[in-house]
Protein backbone atom coordinates (compact mmCIF):
# COMPACT_ATOMS: atom_id res chain seq x y z
CA UNK A 1 0.00 0.00 0.00
CA UNK A 2 0.97 3.89 -0.95
CA UNK A 3 0.90 6.32 1.25
CA UNK A 4 0.66 10.08 -0.19
CA UNK A 5 0.73 13.22 2.23
CA UNK A 6 -0.50 16.23 0.27
CA UNK A 7 1.30 19.10 2.06
CA UNK A 8 2.24 21.39 -0.46
CA UNK A 9 0.57 24.82 0.51
CA UNK A 10 1.92 27.25 2.81
CA UNK A 11 -1.33 27.49 5.43
CA UNK A 12 -1.38 31.33 5.80
CA UNK A 13 -3.80 31.28 8.39
CA UNK A 14 -0.94 29.61 10.99
CA UNK A 15 1.76 32.83 10.23
CA UNK A 16 3.39 33.31 12.16
CA UNK A 17 4.08 29.69 12.78
CA UNK A 18 4.47 29.21 9.07
CA UNK A 19 7.41 32.09 8.68
CA UNK A 20 9.94 29.64 8.17
CA UNK A 21 8.63 25.98 8.61
CA UNK A 22 5.99 24.42 6.06
CA UNK A 23 2.48 24.08 7.99
CA UNK A 24 3.45 20.29 8.30
CA UNK A 25 6.11 20.76 10.61
CA UNK A 26 3.84 22.89 12.83
CA UNK A 27 4.26 21.55 16.30
CA UNK A 28 0.91 20.16 18.12
CA UNK A 29 2.03 19.86 21.83
CA UNK A 30 5.91 19.76 21.56
CA UNK A 31 5.45 16.97 18.26
CA UNK A 32 5.30 18.24 14.03
CA UNK A 33 1.83 17.07 12.46
CA UNK A 34 4.03 15.16 10.19
CA UNK A 35 5.21 13.02 13.18
CA UNK A 36 2.24 12.37 14.29
CA UNK A 37 1.28 10.65 11.03
CA UNK A 38 4.61 9.27 10.32
CA UNK A 39 3.71 7.18 14.45
CA UNK A 40 1.06 5.89 12.84
CA UNK A 41 2.26 4.65 9.15
CA UNK A 42 4.55 3.30 11.57
CA UNK A 43 2.20 1.08 13.93
CA UNK A 44 0.62 -0.44 10.43
CA UNK A 45 3.75 -1.22 8.73
CA UNK A 46 3.24 1.46 6.16
CA UNK A 47 6.65 2.19 4.50
CA UNK A 48 5.65 3.23 0.86
CA UNK A 49 5.71 6.98 1.49
CA UNK A 50 5.49 10.10 -0.54
CA UNK A 51 5.05 13.54 0.19
CA UNK A 52 4.31 16.19 -2.11
CA UNK A 53 5.72 19.70 -1.00
CA UNK A 54 5.68 22.97 -1.87
CA UNK A 55 6.14 26.05 0.52
CA UNK A 56 9.41 25.58 2.40
CA UNK A 57 9.92 22.19 1.10
CA UNK A 58 13.90 22.48 1.88
CA UNK A 59 12.48 21.99 5.65
CA UNK A 60 11.41 18.67 5.01
CA UNK A 61 14.34 16.27 5.40
CA UNK A 62 12.91 12.90 6.38
CA UNK A 63 14.46 9.39 5.02
CA UNK A 64 11.75 7.15 4.72
CA UNK A 65 9.51 9.56 2.67
CA UNK A 66 10.13 10.14 -0.79
CA UNK A 67 9.68 13.70 -1.21
CA UNK A 68 8.25 15.43 -4.67
CA UNK A 69 8.35 19.36 -5.08
CA UNK A 70 5.94 21.58 -7.09
CA UNK A 71 7.41 25.01 -8.07
CA UNK A 72 3.81 25.82 -8.74
CA UNK A 73 2.62 25.66 -5.14
CA UNK A 74 1.28 29.25 -5.02
CA UNK A 75 -0.95 28.75 -8.04
CA UNK A 76 -2.47 25.34 -7.96
CA UNK A 77 -4.73 23.12 -5.14
CA UNK A 78 -4.73 19.53 -3.91
CA UNK A 79 -5.46 17.67 -6.87
CA UNK A 80 -2.62 18.84 -8.72
CA UNK A 81 -0.43 18.34 -6.14
CA UNK A 82 -2.05 14.77 -6.17
CA UNK A 83 -1.21 13.86 -9.84
CA UNK A 84 2.02 14.69 -9.74
CA UNK A 85 2.48 11.30 -8.74
CA UNK A 86 0.41 9.83 -11.31
CA UNK A 87 3.33 7.44 -12.17
CA UNK A 88 1.47 5.19 -8.39
CA UNK A 89 -1.63 5.19 -10.41
CA UNK A 90 -0.95 2.50 -12.36
CA UNK A 91 -3.25 -0.23 -10.53
CA UNK A 92 -0.40 -2.22 -8.95
CA UNK A 93 -0.96 -1.24 -5.05
CA UNK A 94 -3.77 0.44 -3.07
CA UNK A 95 -3.48 4.31 -2.42
CA UNK A 96 -3.86 6.13 0.71
CA UNK A 97 -4.23 9.83 0.38
CA UNK A 98 -3.52 11.99 3.58
CA UNK A 99 -4.09 15.82 3.83
CA UNK A 100 -0.82 16.88 5.51
CA UNK A 101 -2.32 18.90 7.89
CA UNK A 102 -4.30 16.58 10.04
CA UNK A 103 -3.67 13.92 12.60
CA UNK A 104 -5.42 10.86 13.57
CA UNK A 105 -5.59 8.08 15.53
CA UNK A 106 -4.16 4.48 14.30
CA UNK A 107 -8.00 3.07 14.85
CA UNK A 108 -9.11 5.71 11.83
CA UNK A 109 -6.69 4.68 9.26
CA UNK A 110 -7.01 1.38 10.27
CA UNK A 111 -10.99 1.66 9.18
CA UNK A 112 -10.10 3.08 5.89
CA UNK A 113 -7.56 0.50 5.36
CA UNK A 114 -10.02 -2.44 5.77
CA UNK A 115 -12.75 -1.13 3.25
CA UNK A 116 -13.67 -2.88 0.34
CA UNK A 117 -15.28 -0.40 -1.33
CA UNK A 118 -13.04 1.14 -4.79
CA UNK A 119 -12.98 4.08 -3.83
CA UNK A 120 -13.43 5.18 0.46
CA UNK A 121 -13.34 8.12 2.43
CA UNK A 122 -13.46 8.71 6.10
CA UNK A 123 -16.30 10.75 7.63
CA UNK A 124 -17.14 11.96 10.80
CA UNK A 125 -20.26 11.97 12.12
CA UNK A 126 -19.29 13.75 15.17
CA UNK A 127 -17.97 16.48 13.20
CA UNK A 128 -20.98 19.35 14.58
CA UNK A 129 -19.26 19.30 18.12
CA UNK A 130 -15.54 20.03 17.05
CA UNK A 131 -16.56 22.55 14.22
CA UNK A 132 -18.17 24.46 17.41
CA UNK A 133 -15.16 24.12 19.33
CA UNK A 134 -13.04 25.98 16.42
CA UNK A 135 -15.27 28.65 15.39
CA UNK A 136 -18.40 30.76 16.12
CA UNK A 137 -20.05 29.82 13.21
CA UNK A 138 -20.09 26.12 12.06
CA UNK A 139 -21.54 26.69 8.65
CA UNK A 140 -19.19 29.01 7.53
CA UNK A 141 -16.40 26.00 7.15
CA UNK A 142 -17.77 23.16 6.93
CA UNK A 143 -18.92 21.90 3.58
CA UNK A 144 -21.80 19.27 2.24
CA UNK A 145 -21.98 15.90 2.29
CA UNK A 146 -25.10 13.71 1.72
CA UNK A 147 -25.14 9.86 1.65
CA UNK A 148 -27.24 7.38 -0.20
CA UNK A 149 -29.07 4.37 1.76
CA UNK A 150 -26.30 2.38 1.07
CA UNK A 151 -23.60 5.20 2.68
CA UNK A 152 -22.17 6.16 -0.38
CA UNK A 153 -21.61 9.93 -1.02
CA UNK A 154 -23.91 11.63 -3.35
CA UNK A 155 -22.32 15.27 -2.96
CA UNK A 156 -19.62 16.06 -1.07
CA UNK A 157 -16.96 19.70 -0.94
CA UNK A 158 -20.66 22.36 -1.53
CA UNK A 159 -20.75 25.09 0.38
CA UNK A 160 -23.81 25.44 3.08
CA UNK A 161 -26.29 28.00 3.74
CA UNK A 162 -27.78 25.24 6.38
CA UNK A 163 -27.01 22.19 7.93
CA UNK A 164 -30.01 19.60 6.39
CA UNK A 165 -26.79 18.74 3.94
CA UNK A 166 -24.39 17.48 6.10
CA UNK A 167 -24.76 13.84 7.48
CA UNK A 168 -20.73 14.10 8.03
CA UNK A 169 -17.73 15.76 7.29
CA UNK A 170 -14.79 15.00 4.75
CA UNK A 171 -11.46 14.69 6.77
CA UNK A 172 -8.88 14.38 4.12
CA UNK A 173 -7.73 11.11 4.36
CA UNK A 174 -8.73 8.69 1.03
CA UNK A 175 -8.35 4.87 0.05
CA UNK A 176 -8.56 4.31 -3.95
CA UNK A 177 -8.13 0.52 -4.64
CA UNK A 178 -5.35 -0.03 -6.76
CA UNK A 179 -8.60 -1.35 -9.78
CA UNK A 180 -9.74 1.64 -10.17
CA UNK A 181 -6.18 3.44 -9.79
CA UNK A 182 -5.98 3.76 -13.28
CA UNK A 183 -9.45 4.61 -14.53
CA UNK A 184 -9.27 7.68 -11.88
CA UNK A 185 -5.68 8.86 -13.48
CA UNK A 186 -8.02 8.79 -17.11
CA UNK A 187 -10.47 10.94 -15.63
CA UNK A 188 -7.73 13.62 -14.76
CA UNK A 189 -5.35 13.06 -17.98
CA UNK A 190 -8.99 13.67 -20.43
CA UNK A 191 -9.97 16.65 -17.57
CA UNK A 192 -6.48 18.20 -17.90
CA UNK A 193 -6.54 18.00 -22.15
CA UNK A 194 -9.84 20.15 -21.44
CA UNK A 195 -7.86 22.67 -19.34
CA UNK A 196 -8.80 25.34 -21.26
CA UNK A 197 -12.39 24.34 -21.21
CA UNK A 198 -12.32 23.64 -17.39
CA UNK A 199 -11.97 26.87 -15.49
CA UNK A 200 -9.49 26.63 -12.86
CA UNK A 201 -8.65 23.50 -13.67
CA UNK A 202 -5.35 23.40 -11.72
CA UNK A 203 -7.13 24.99 -8.53
CA UNK A 204 -9.59 22.03 -8.16
CA UNK A 205 -9.91 20.79 -5.02
CA UNK A 206 -9.96 16.80 -4.29
CA UNK A 207 -13.47 17.24 -3.28
CA UNK A 208 -14.11 18.98 -6.83
CA UNK A 209 -12.72 15.59 -8.20
CA UNK A 210 -14.96 13.38 -6.18
CA UNK A 211 -18.04 15.38 -7.62
CA UNK A 212 -16.54 14.63 -11.12
CA UNK A 213 -16.50 10.99 -10.04
CA UNK A 214 -19.91 10.66 -8.55
CA UNK A 215 -21.44 12.25 -11.64
CA UNK A 216 -20.03 9.70 -13.63
CA UNK A 217 -21.53 6.67 -11.77
CA UNK A 218 -18.12 6.10 -9.76
CA UNK A 219 -19.15 5.03 -6.14
CA UNK A 220 -17.57 6.89 -3.36
CA UNK A 221 -17.96 5.19 -0.04
CA UNK A 222 -18.34 6.74 3.19
CA UNK A 223 -15.81 5.14 6.37
CA UNK A 224 -17.73 6.55 9.21
CA UNK A 225 -15.92 7.41 12.33
CA UNK A 226 -16.88 9.56 15.90
CA UNK A 227 -13.87 12.47 15.96
CA UNK A 228 -10.43 10.42 16.81
CA UNK A 229 -8.47 13.26 14.25
CA UNK A 230 -7.68 17.12 14.68
CA UNK A 231 -7.32 19.36 11.48
CA UNK A 232 -4.65 22.62 11.97
CA UNK A 233 -6.14 25.56 9.91
CA UNK A 234 -5.49 27.99 12.93
CA UNK A 235 -3.36 29.02 15.95
CA UNK A 236 -6.34 28.39 17.69
CA UNK A 237 -6.87 24.45 16.46
CA UNK A 238 -3.60 23.82 18.06
CA UNK A 239 -4.86 24.46 21.07
CA UNK A 240 -7.32 21.43 20.72
CA UNK A 241 -7.31 18.24 22.86
CA UNK A 242 -6.25 15.15 20.80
Amino acid sequence: MIIIILAAGSGSRLHPLIKNIPKCLVKYQNKPILKYQLEVFKKLNLKKLFLVSGYKSEKINIEQIKKVKIKKFKSTNMLYSLFQLKKLFNGKEDIIISYGDIIYRKSVLSKLIKSKAQLSTIVDKKWYSYWKKRMSNPLNDAESLILDKNNFITEIGQKLKTNKNVQGQYIGLTKISKNIAPELLNIWKNLYKQKGKIKKINNLYITDFFMILIKRQLKLKAIFINRGWLEFDTKKDLKMNF
